[in-house]
């Protein structure tokens, strides 16, 4: 992804949040129940640390909410709208719970290269 943007390009990477133990259950499941079914979830931390390695700068993190409504926990609708509700209300209520939603992403910056630092630093 970082080699093909051009230095002091912009990135934006989204994922399915590890932490979301939910959604990360429910997508084992699916799995285990189509064979053809794939999704990939990292951490927050797993995700930084390829981002920094992709050699990208992170401008912001942001997070859906707790209860991320891809996946339906049980097949009815008012409970199911319940549940949105209370982890709505804990979301807002308790801040440090939005490490634990549905996706991730990040707004990232290209680093500028060795090259091109030198090369501008000079003019």
């Amino acid at each position: 992804m970082s080699r093909v943007t051009r230095s002091e390009g912009y990135i934006t990477i989204t994922t399915s949040n590890k932490l979301n133990l939910l959604t990360y259950l429910q997508s084992k499941l699916k799995k285990k129940l189509h064979q053809d079914y794939s999704e990939y979830f990292f951490s927050e931390k797993e995700l930084r640390k390829m981002l920094n390695i992709a050699d990208l700068n992170i401008l912001k993190k942001d997070a859906t909410g707790l209860y991320y409504h891809t996946y339906p926990i049980t097949p009815f609708s008012i409970v199911n709208e319940a549940i949105e509700d209370v982890a709505f209300f804990l979301e807002r209520s308790l801040k440090f719970l939005r490490m634990f939603g549905g996706r991730i992403g990040f707004l990232c910056r290209k680093k500028r290269s060795g090259a091109e630092a030198t090369a501008h630093e000079r003019t």
